[in-house]
């Protein structure tokens, strides 16, 4: 078995029976505001056929649109989880041989078994086991594993050969939220522990392989805690049995069977994929680094007397589903705290600011002249509002066009100060709140549907299918 090492998530495994590539982006990412890192380029001609593309999950970092548009006339057969937008971007892609895998579910190909593993995160995710009589690889892409489950990677006695593992927490949403950004301990305990769980002859550091650029480059220092040096030096201390290597793309990895230990030929591939450098550089952590003040510089490129029309539509709707009582139980919490969020909307010459009183016997989306003393405040970019409204954006505003923060608490007798339970790990627990800008996205914003046709339709209509 030959695994090809291509960038980010990406690889190409290679068995006698069949051909896997997984989570394929051949360019630049996320709509082109982020590039490989380290930088890379694949010429796709020189793929061969694949028998089975594999998806893990929904995230844009691995559906990849114009990937998957690039890659439809050479795709025999895609395995993808039972995630009814994935479904829908595949069909309208023209792919006809798709077939909905669960985790624990099994496809034997020959001599090779595709096993797919669980994820603990609550979207529709899993990771990839393969197993051929040269041994075994899991690429556990994002996945969180619970503990308990792994025994089953050792299933029939085998021990996993090569681990793709998944060893940085992405701080996206905690550095844009104004939570607290102490580096996470805990989350990275958790995933420190899956790898030593598993050991493997061989594990890599895998799936961080991107840096935002250009004028999004900011966002760099603050999302990326663990680098991958530093957690194969980390696995070392905790007494990894294994080894651990940091490999990137043109690297192959060949399993060779009767227990043997995975050889590894560097640049192996350069007809297929080169790397460029192999500076990883940008994805140095520098949590001291200030976070620039949001100012909308319109980077959508958006008509200016476009913008506003749509954010007030936006706004309306996230009124209407208020008034239907869209948050559920979280509302009800909320009132419990008698709590207020602000919402700020900035473009280049206005502001537009509105107010929820969830405190109010009906609580309603409201225009008002500021944000005041809101418990609970959320700014966004009129334009990243607007594209996202419009269905031509979705990754850069969710990564740079916000800013949000959280002060809700309650003075009782003798000055005891209380609070809400903090979220943990980004779950909302029992009691616990959803985060300012997930109580309003979750009122504003329109279908992922709808950006991810545009997509389909603008890789269709620039000839990538």
């Amino acid at each position: 078995m030959r695994v090809t090492l291509l960038g980010h998530a990406t690889i190409l495994v290679e068995t006698a029976d069949l051909t896997v590539l997984t989570d394929p982006v051949l360019g630049d990412f996320l709509g082109g505001f982020a590039v490989p890192c380290p930088r890379r380029t694949i010429d796709a001609a020189r793929l061969p056929e694949v028998d089975v593309l594999v998806l893990s999950h929904r995230h844009h970092d691995h559906l990849d649109v114009p990937s998957l548009a690039r890659l439809r006339p050479r795709v025999n057969t895609v395995l993808c989880p039972d995630d009814p937008l994935v479904l829908e971007v595949l069909a309208a892609l023209g792919y006809d041989e798709v077939k909905p895998v669960g985790p624990d579910h099994r496809v034997e190909l020959g001599s090779t078994e595709l096993a797919f593993t669980p994820s603990m995160v609550p979207v529709p995710e899993q990771g990839l086991l393969v197993t051929t009589p040269e041994g075994r690889i899991w690429n556990q892409v994002d996945t969180m594993l619970d503990l308990a489950w792994t025994p089953q990677l050792h299933r029939g006695g085998l021990r996993v050969d090569l681990h793709l593992a998944n060893f940085c927490p992405i701080l996206q949403n905690e550095v844009m939220g104004g939570e607290d950004t102490a580096f996470p301990l805990a989350l990275y305990e958790e995933l420190l522990e899956v790898v030593l769980a598993a050991r493997a002859r061989l594990a890599i550091p895998w799936a961080v392989g991107f840096a935002l650029a250009g004028e999004s480059a900011w966002v760099n220092a603050h999302v990326f805690p663990v680098s991958h040096q530093r957690f194969i030096s980390d696995l070392e201390s905790a007494g990894f049995p294994g080894r651990a290597a940091l490999l990137g793309p043109g690297d192959v990895i060949e399993l060779r069977g009767s227990g043997s230990e995975p050889v590894v030929t560097r640049a192996a591939r350069p007809e297929l994929v080169r790397a460029l450098d192999a500076d990883l550089g940008p994805l140095r952590y520098r949590p001291s680094a200030g976070l620039p003040p949001l100012a909308d510089t319109n980077p959508f490129g958006l008509a200016e007397e476009s913008i506003w029309p749509l954010v007030e539509r936006g706004l309306a709707r996230a009124g209407q589903r208020l008034g239907e009582g869209f948050l559920g139980s979280a509302e009800e919490r909320l009132r419990r705290w008698k709590a207020t969020l602000a919402v700020t909307v900035s473009g280049r010459d206005r502001e537009l600011h509105a107010l929820i009183d969830f405190g109010a016997e009906r609580p309603r989306l409201a225009e008002a002249p500021g944000a005041g003393d809101a418990d609970l405040r959320v700014q966004i970019t009129a334009s990243g509002m607007a594209a996202m409204e419009g269905g031509t954006a979705w990754d850069r505003v969710l990564w740079e066009c916000w800013r949000a923060s959280s002060g809700l608490f309650r003075v009782g007798a003798g000055g005891h100060v209380t609070a809400p339970p903090r979220r943990t790990q980004g779950r909302t627990g029992s009691g616990q709140l959803p985060h300012a800008f997930d109580l309003f996205f979750g009122l504003w914003a329109p279908p992922e549907r709808d950006y991810l046709m545009g997509e389909v339709r603008r890789a269709l209509m620039g000839g990538s299918g």
